[in-house]
């Protein structure tokens, strides 16, 4: 039995020497823990270039969609406008003069006149413009100067007043005389006049004109 127990000590004392760690030198573990360090930040990269990557074409998809949604929209936007200029410009001259057209893109804007390059064909063309965008908005009120008048025809600028007084919404102007238009639109003007200058009643206290 001593033999028996003698021989099992010694295979035992036999494996725990074979399996014993020897030491390792300190270099092997700095470099072990070296490259693995490297190869955790690695992955790290390709895992965020991966995902930046994904961000990247979702967005260039997203640009793309809402490129088209503008687009489009222009698209609706010039027509309204451009329907609603023809329909004042025929109010205004009642003949077969062509209306101006409105042009948009997402970077730039034009509004193009087919007439005579007169002063009044000119400021004709942006009241048209003016009204339709009054019309299509909600903007509380419209209001034009008297230099917008003063080269209009005056059977144009009667239908005008028509036009302006069609509307709901408060829309203000400025004229320097009203006796060279027609009896309805003088009367138009008069009755819904807010304020009348002349010599007699100025805007301010002093006349500028008179003590200049």
């Amino acid at each position: 039995m001593k033999i028996l127990d003698d021989d099992i000590r010694l295979v035992d004392s036999s494996i725990a020497e074979k399996t014993k760690l020897k030491s390792v030198p300190q270099y092997g573990i700095e470099r072990l823990t070296d490259l693995l360090t490297k190869q955790n930040n690695i992955k790290q990269m390709n895992e965020y270039y991966d995902k930046k990557q994904k961000n990247l074409d979702e967005l260039s998809i997203i640009k793309e969609s809402l490129k088209e949604i503008k687009s489009k929209v222009i698209s609706e936007i010039t027509k309204s406008v451009n329907i609603e200029m023809y329909n004042y410009f025929a109010d205004i001259y009642k003949d077969t003069r062509k209306s101006p057209t409105f042009s948009m893109d997402l970077q730039t804007y034009n509004l193009k006149r087919y007439n005579d390059r007169g002063t009044g064909s000119s400021y004709i063309n942006l009241i048209a413009f003016d009204l339709a965008i009054f019309k299509l908005t909600k903007l509380p009120f419209l209001i034009h100067d008297s230099i917008l008048f003063k080269n209009i025809q005056v059977p144009a600028f009667d239908n005008l007043v028509n036009i302006y007084k069609s509307f709901e919404r408060q829309t203000f102007i400025a004229i320097d005389e009203i006796n060279k238009f027609s009896k309805d639109t003088i009367v138009s003007l008069e009755n819904s006049k807010v304020i009348a200058l002349d010599e007699q009643h100025t805007l301010f206290n002093k006349n500028w004109k008179l003590d200049s």
